[in-house]
């Protein structure tokens, strides 16, 4: 989960219930400056584990790679990257690290996404996909448009765009995550082009059905 980023703390089950108390405590003295996120997280920070161990064929050993494959700027180069890491044993990658920016909050962002691909007004392929998967089950998915050659930047810069109204997502900035929180939170600067890493969950056949029926 944290390799992934969609986890930014790691508390060992040990300490749960220390934590569990030490939250309450905060809260039953709550006052309006020592119950804020800052306070929280401290908190939370105390508890956690800053590198938790993992085996040695986890996937936080190759976050390296990860970001240097998915970081290129169109699904096709990142199709390239992975085949070519497939071919390559050189893992000392971090120099390529070196010149990118890191900020927080791409989950707006990553908010409007999502919303823009459920609406189905920009492509509807995400609907056509969930057919051909979970209820047509013909595994016959009819893309439009029907390779990636065919999609324009135009497409994919309307993924991005604002969504009407008061229907943005606004977070509370953090700025006291781990290093390896902030290292996944972010979107990376390179090459004049701002890239960004989405986390893709297919356990979603409610939130879909919900949306369309």
């Amino acid at each position: 989960m944290l390799a992934c980023g969609l986890a930014t703390n790691f508390v060992p089950s040990a300490k749960l219930p220390l934590l569990e108390k030490a939250l309450i405590s905060r809260a039953a003295s709550a006052t309006s400056s020592s119950c804020d996120l800052a306070s929280i997280s401290a908190i939370i920070d105390e508890y956690s584990l800053q590198q938790p161990a993992v085996n040695e064929k986890s996937v936080f050993h190759k976050m390296d790679v990860i970001d240097k494959c998915f970081s290129r700027p169109t699904v096709e180069q990142i199709l390239s990257a992975l085949e070519k890491e497939a071919t390559t044993t050189d893992t000392n990658r971090a120099d390529e690290k070196e010149g990118c920016r890191q900020f927080m909050n791409p989950c707006p962002r990553e908010y409007r996404i999502t919303c823009h691909v459920l609406q189905g007004q920009i492509s509807k392929d995400f609907r056509e996909g969930c057919r051909a998967i979970l209820w047509g089950k013909d595994k016959k998915p009819k893309w439009k448009p029907s390779s990636l050659e065919l999609i324009t930047d135009h497409m994919v810069d309307q993924c991005f765009s604002r969504l009407d109204g008061d229907e943005e997502l606004k977070l509370p900035q953090r700025s006291n995550l781990p290093v390896f929180a902030n290292a996944k939170l972010r979107a990376n600067y390179d090459f004049g082009v701002f890239l960004y890493s989405i986390p893709i969950n297919i356990s979603i056949p409610s939130l879909m059905l919900f949306q369309f029926y």
